[in-house]
């Protein structure tokens, strides 16, 4: 299967779960996710209507940010649903989808993201609280860099440099807060530096042999990671053992990977201590994953 026919296929089955606008996905105890989840994959199909000229993606992107608009929970910025309060990621998730499709943003919207940074550290999930959802997560950090429009960009991404190399590992980048496995992080802090104009300054080679992969999605990650760090020939061919493994409905199976993190842990580890694990029932959040690193390989070569 070519990569082209994969996206195909993807994006069909993820329009065929819209609902007036919308996607649910996870059962968390709080709740399934709804706006969380809506602006990922609504940010994700916006980035593929982009790079692969896919007007059904661009379309069900249109229709998420028109819900997320018009069905708010919170008066100010968005949340894993409506019943969370809004968070950093949720709300960063939702502007950058509205920012790529050029709808307009609220002040107050950009300014609940600038009150969660924190110089050299980055951003908060939550701005207020107690306990480590409260701290400045990495896995968090490219969309909130992008969507805050934080004056003097430059200089506060140089703020954030000693504490993103004292905490690399050039074999798998950085470990995350929410995910299980580094490569979700790694990942989206890959894209925060290449969107910075520094594509050298962070390089991912795995050591050789099998790679440790959770999921589908982070296979997906790995394979983007590669892309990211120069290693197109190993991250192409990644992405096609990806692809067949692609269900006949245009998804990827799910897996554990999403933690709710023990809030009075910092930097979680494997232990059951750190959290509880969930997957995404629906594989929606699987599968806009594997659309969104794919977005990292050159068009030509993808489709190819």
């Amino acid at each position: 299967m070519s990569f082209g026919n994969a996206v195909e296929k993807a994006v069909d089955f993820i329009v065929a779960a819209q609902q007036q606008g919308q996607w649910e996905d996870y059962d968390l105890p709080v709740g399934v996710s709804t706006e969380w989840v809506t602006g990922f994959i609504g940010w994700t199909l916006a980035d593929v209507g982009i790079h692969w000229q896919h007007s059904k993606a661009e379309n069900a992107a249109h229709l998420a940010a028109q819900w997320l608009n018009e069905h708010r929970s919170y008066p100010i910025g968005w949340g894993y649903n409506a019943h969370t309060g809004p968070d950093s990621d949720s709300t960063a998730c939702v502007i950058a989808l509205m920012d790529t499709l050029d709808y307009p943003v609220n002040h107050d919207d950009r300014q609940f993201l600038r009150n969660a940074w924190r110089e050299t550290a980055g951003f908060t999930t939550y701005v207020e609280g107690d306990g480590a959802w409260s701290e400045p997560h990495l896995d968090i950090l490219w969309p909130a860099l992008k969507s805050a429009q934080l004056d003097a960009p430059e200089k506060r991404w140089q703020s954030l440099h000693d504490r993103l190399h004292a905490n690399f590992n050039s074999c798998t980048g950085w470990e995350g807060y929410w995910w299980n496995g580094p490569w979700y992080c790694t990942y989206h802090l890959l894209m925060a530096s290449h969107w910075h104009g520094e594509k050298n300054r962070f390089i991912v080679t795995p050591e050789p042999g099998p790679l440790s992969v959770h999921s589908y999605s982070s296979a997906g990650w790995i394979a983007g990671s590669l892309m990211l760090s120069g290693h197109s020939g190993a991250g192409i061919e990644l992405f096609q053992q990806i692809m067949t493994m692609q269900r006949a409905d245009g998804s990827w199976d799910s897996s554990p990977d999403l933690r709710v993190t023990n809030p009075a842990i910092s930097i979680p580890d494997d232990s059951p201590q750190s959290g509880q694990l969930y997957a995404d029932e629906n594989r929606l959040m699987t599968t806009a994953s594997i659309l969104q690193a794919l977005c990292s390989a050159p068009t030509n070569t993808a489709l190819a």
